[in-house]
This record gives structure tokens, sequence and C-alpha cells, in this order.
């Protein structure tokens, strides 16, 4: 059975470094040497002469015998420099701390299981004026008496030097830090307004700090808390900050009188403050993982309280384009979410973090990789689309989103994120966009000028990863084409799958889901390949099961599109030379044009969307009457969009990825769909 730190320990193997010089730099200014010196002087828990802690153990037999002094001494730092009023210490040692899933399970009530243990002390929140905007909110004095992550400021784990050693010699030298970063992602989900979090390790002789921000894991060499007691003392202070810039904390982010809200601009920029929702005091977006974009999503009120607006929190590297970039060209299109308002490099890593990006040392210029922090207003355009209510809503939402990556596509842009959570569905109707189904989410979309032929990572959802993209991870292979808008599509194939064969009905998922699509979920990249393989080798019927709910015409609708991707799919995956793949397309049976592709797919979806609309005529006035009466319309599902004006394109034999050429013209976008 794997460990549960053997996943952390893998992200945290390509994303953390050691800076000797950390605990030196980190909290300047939190207090004065001199007050340090002073405190130390007049606290009986300190022996001055000897340089040591009292109450600390000088060899411990076990970390049990080291909470109660710790905590007696973050007590005594807390309380001498006044900021007992608004932060408390927990020993928590033998607590169960609440853990989720996401910042929403919160509302929702869920708990899951602890990822790795509990930390063994907590210095949290104390809010007494509900009146006043802070990070945290108000709680009654019963409610706060109990430490929760979701009150967090910093995080402790006391142990002993020996069992510290012992794992860092060991064969799992990361476990110390696996634990931490399992707590540091439990504060950032909770909490949703945090850009980093401090965690400690205390052990009978020394103190190690590590931030935990969207690039990874910066820690420190070890202080010796007994000859180097102003620092420990330091390192306390700043782990119990009221100043954000210490902790952590995003201050556009607020609570005041047990209301949520949140800073940002207008359309004109100008500044603007939005009040959440009740149901999104937590964001309703929240990325599990601490490093990378660390998306969060929040639900708010318009000023005048009319409609719902949606605001995005990212993190974006920088030097790329940032989604904001990619929504403004795609302002207008049709099936594409649309932005209103941006705010761009609010904040960077490299600022939170202190470093000197034009100064940094070679280990530290190898690991580090800037980021901004960037907001995004953008219309709230519903749901995810497995909150669909009836089968044609399904149907419409598809067809309306594909339509919108066509239209991203004609502006040069490919969206390589096509997920269940990417495609929303129109909970109600509005005329300025009367799109029944929006795709959404730029994070990971590119331009195709930007695009290279072979790019070292993977971005997309795993689940719905295209069986070419899922090759890459595979050793064996000989031949792997570039990545384009068909990985897409098939990825459209496999949203439509995991809702029709993982529901019963609208809001009612199997339990449990079938065991093909909970290898999906489950698999990592390469056993995912053989998998999806396997379904295109044993035909769709056999590996996946249409729920009587959605009925024969789902399975055609899926047999349609299996057949399609079945043809391109057999030349992407099988080990053939490239020539061997190219030889096969001939003027008689040449590859189809983008736009033709489109057309296809959507013309299958159309086709199950009539089927339906005469399925209903059949019941709501019988077979017969279906046929003869001349006042049921003859053309039904849904009508053909406007045609494009033009496609990125440049040669109907071949597809976007086959050339360079074809990516410098799909710039240019000269030739009609």
């Amino acid at each position: 059975m794997p460990r549960p730190e053997a996943p952390i320990e893998a992200e945290l193997a390509a994303s953390e470094c050691h800076d000797v010089q950390l605990a030196t730099r980190a909290f300047k200014n939190v207090a004065t040497p001199h007050d340090i010196q002073n405190f130390l002087k007049q606290c009986s828990l300190y022996n001055t002469r000897e340089r040591r802690w009292i109450a600390v153990p000088a060899r411990p037999t076990e970390g049990a015998q080291l909470y109660r002094p710790f905590v007696e001494i973050l007590v005594a730092i807390v309380s001498h420099f006044g900021l007992s009023t608004s932060r408390e210490v927990h020993g928590i040692h033998d607590v169960e701390l609440q853990s989720v899933a996401k910042g929403q399970d919160l509302i929702r009530g869920v708990r899951c299981r602890p990822e790795i243990n509990s930390p063994s002390i907590c210095i949290q929140a104390k809010v007494q004026d509900k009146t006043l905007p802070n990070n945290f909110p108000c709680f009654e004095k019963r409610h706060t008496s109990n430490a929760q992550y979701f009150m967090a400021v910093s995080l402790i784990n006391v142990m002993t030097d020996k069992d510290f050693e012992d794992v860092e010699n060991g064969d799992h030298p990361r476990q110390n830090r696996a634990r931490l970063y399992s707590y540091a992602r439990q504060v950032f989900l909770q909490q949703g307004n945090r850009h980093f979090v401090n965690c400690f390790l205390l052990t009978e002789s020394g103190v190690r700090l590590y931030v935990f921000a969207r690039d990874g894991l910066v820690y420190s060499s070890k202080v010796d808390i007994h000859k180097n007691a102003n620092v420990f003392v330091k390192l306390i202070l700043g782990a119990a900050s009221n100043l954000p810039e210490f902790v952590g904390f995003d201050r556009s982010i607020f609570w005041q009188n047990n209301m949520r809200f949140i800073n940002t601009v207008d359309e004109k920029e100008n500044p603007v403050t939005y009040r959440l929702t009740p149901q999104s005091v937590m964001p309703v977006v929240d990325r599990r993982n601490i490093l990378g974009r660390g998306t969060c999503g929040w639900i708010v009120f318009d000023n005048e309280g009319k409609k719902y607006l949606f605001v995005k929190d990212s993190w974006n590297i920088l030097g790329r384009h940032s989604e904001a970039d990619l929504l403004e060209d795609a302002k207008g299109c049709p099936g594409v979410g649309q932005v209103l308002a941006r705010q761009d490099r609010i904040t960077s890593i490299s600022k939170l973090r202190n470093i000197d990006v034009t100064n940094m040392s070679k280990k530290m210029r190898r690991f580090f990789q800037d980021k901004q922090f960037s907001r995004l207003v953008l219309e709230n355009h519903g749901s995810p689309i497995s909150d669909f209510r009836t089968r044609r809503s399904l149907l419409c939402a598809l067809y309306d989103a594909i339509n919108g990556h066509r239209n991203l596509l004609m502006k040069g842009i490919l969206h390589r994120d096509v997920s269940v959570n990417n495609i929303l569905i129109r909970t109600s109707a509005n005329p300025e966009f009367p799109n029944r189904g929006i795709l959404i989410d730029l994070d990971m979309a590119i331009r195709l000028e930007d695009m290279r032929p072979f790019e070292p990572s993977v971005p997309g959802t795993r689940p719905f990863l295209s069986v070419s993209l899922l090759k890459r991870f595979n050793s064996n292979a000989t031949f792997i084409r570039p990545r384009d808008y068909m990985d897409d599509l098939e990825s459209f194939f496999y949203v439509l799958c995991s809702i029709c064969c993982g529901y019963s009905a609208p809001h009612v998922s199997i339990n449990p889901q079938p065991k093909n699509l909970v290898e999906w979920t489950t698999l990592g990249e390469k056993d995912l390949f053989a998998s999806k393989v396997r379904l295109y080798r044993e035909g769709v019927d056999s590996y996946l099961q249409v729920t009587e709910y959605f009925g024969e015409i789902f399975r055609t609708l899926i047999r349609g599109l299996f057949n399609f991707f079945k043809t391109h799919i057999d030349s992407a995956v099988l080990d053939r030379q490239e020539n061997q793949d190219r030889s096969s397309t001939t003027s008689c049976n040449r590859t189809p044009t983008a736009g033709e592709v489109y057309e296809i797919i959507l013309g299958l979806f159309n086709n199950a969307i009539l089927s339906l609309d005469l399925e209903f005529y059949a019941m709501s006035y019988g077979c017969s009457k279906v046929k003869s009466d001349p006042s049921i319309p003859t053309q039904l599902g849904i009508l053909p969009v406007a045609r494009p004006t033009a496609v990125p394109t440049n040669d109907t034999r071949r597809r976007l990825s086959d050339s360079a050429d074809e990516l410098r013209a799909a710039k240019k976008a000269k030739i009609d769909m």
C-alpha cells in the first residue's frame, strides 16, 4: 500500500529549495533586537547565563515530552509582545483537525480523513470585533476554543532530534517536509486568502522554518533555539504576526460584520469592493495542490445586487501570456467566457519571498521561477456541466462549448484543458449571451504561434487527456505527434462519456462509479494510456455502459463520436513511423480540415438533439401525429450556427499541428471553415 506522503514527496522533489540565509532574512523588523533581548532577560523560562530554555529537556526520549514546554514558551512570547488579543497558541498534538478536500466542503459540512495526522502546535487567530475588517471571521468564543485550519496563522510540528535525523537519513528523507506540506495545504484550501503559509519544525535543540507558496517550498537551516534564542523569538513573532507581509495574507479579501468582501477594479479600472455571496465565502474553485497556479474562484454580488459576477485569482509565470491577455483576444466570442475587468501583477513571488531576482545564487536561479498574482472579474455564466437538469440541456451546452472552442481556434488560441469543470451550463437565459454552454478557464490556453512541436509538460486535466497526449508518458513510443485541436475535441468526448456513464439522473451520480471511469481519475498517466487504448480496441459498448436515463439516443451519439475518434486514434497510438502514418493519407482518403472536423462533430450533436425533440413530440402527440401533423416543425434541434469567416489552417490536406508553416498561417486565418 503506498504511503500517504509519497505523492507529496514527488511534488516536493521538483519544487523545494534549501536557503541557508532564510532564518536570518525572515521577519525583518518584526521587533527590535533590543526588545527581544529585554524579553529574554525578563522571561523566567530562559536562563541567560546558561543560554538555555529551562523547561526544554536536553535528551527527551519522545516528542510528547516537548509539547508542554514549547507551548509555554510560545504563549510567553505572544503575551509579552502584545499579540494575545489577536493570537492564541494551541497545543494540539492529540487533536484531529478537520481536513477538507476543497474549501467549499467547509460550507457543506463535508469532512475528509486527515491526510497525514495533525500538527503539534497551532498559532491561531482570535477576532474580538466583528465590525472591523479582518483576515479572519469573528466567531463566538465557544467556537474558537478548539484549533482549526480555518483559523490557523502558522503551524508547528514538534519532534526529537533523533526522530528528525532518523527520517532525514532514512529511505524517505522528505517525509518531514511532506507532513508540513499537508498542513499548509489545508490552510490554503480552508482560508482562500493566503499567498504563503509559514510552518516550523521544532526539536529540543533547534527550529527550522518552512515557507510554502505557489512556487513550492523554501526552507531554512537549523537555528539553535538556546544559543540563538533571539533568532528563535524573532521567528515565533513572525509566525504570530498581525502583518500580512509576514504571514502571507491577501488583505484585499476580508471579513466584516460576518460577511466577506473582496477589493478589485471595475471595467473602468476604478477601485471597487464586492460582497461575496453566502455560498461563496469559501472559494467555489480552488486548486488542491500548493504548487502551480493556485486558482481560486469567488462568486460575488455586483454593486447593484442584481446579478452575480465571478472573481478569479491565479498565479502566472512572468513573461508568458496571461489568461487575461487571451480573454481579451476572445472578447465577444460566442461560447467562451467573457472578462469584464482585470488586475495584473498585484504582487509576485519574488516580492513575497524578498528575493532579488537580479542577484540570485546559481542554485536559487535553477529552482526559482517568478510568478505574478492576477485577478479577473468575469461574467458568472452558470454551473459546471455536471449540474445539467435535462438531457437536452446537456447536449446543448456541449454543442455551444464545442462551438466556443472553434471560435477560440479562429482567434489563434488552443484551450488545452477541456474538462467537466471547464464547461458551464447556463442556469438562466440572458439575451446578451444566448449560449446554453460556455467554455471557460484559459489558464492552460496558448496562442498557436507560441506552441512548440513537443512541449516538456502536458497541460490539461488527466481524466480527459487524449490518447495521443497520454502516449507521451509511454517510454516505448516511437512516434508522438504534436498537440493540436483534435486533442481537445477528444476531451469533449470523454466529458460526455463521464456524465452519460456516471450519472443515472440529473444530480444523481452512480455509486460506486463504473470501474473504467474510476481508472480515469485514479491511474497514473502511463496506466491511463493503456486503459484508453483498451477502450478503442474493445469498443465503446464493451468498455462503457450508458445509463438507462440517457438511453439509445446518447448511445448512438457516443458510438458516432467513438467511430470518428477511433480512426484518428488508430493512427496516433500504434507505434508507426511518421512516413507510414502519413502514407495512409491519400487524395482519395484525405484528412479533413479543421472546419470539416467541427462540422462533423457538431452535426452528430445536432442529430442527437433533433432525435430528443422528435422523441418529445412522439410522447406528446403519438408517433403517427409526429409523422403527419404539419404544425409540428420539420427541422428541430439546433439551427446551424453562423459559419465562421476564417479558420486557422493552411492546407486542406493536413491538420494544424502538422507543420510550422500552418502554425504561422493560423495567425492569419485566411481559409474559410
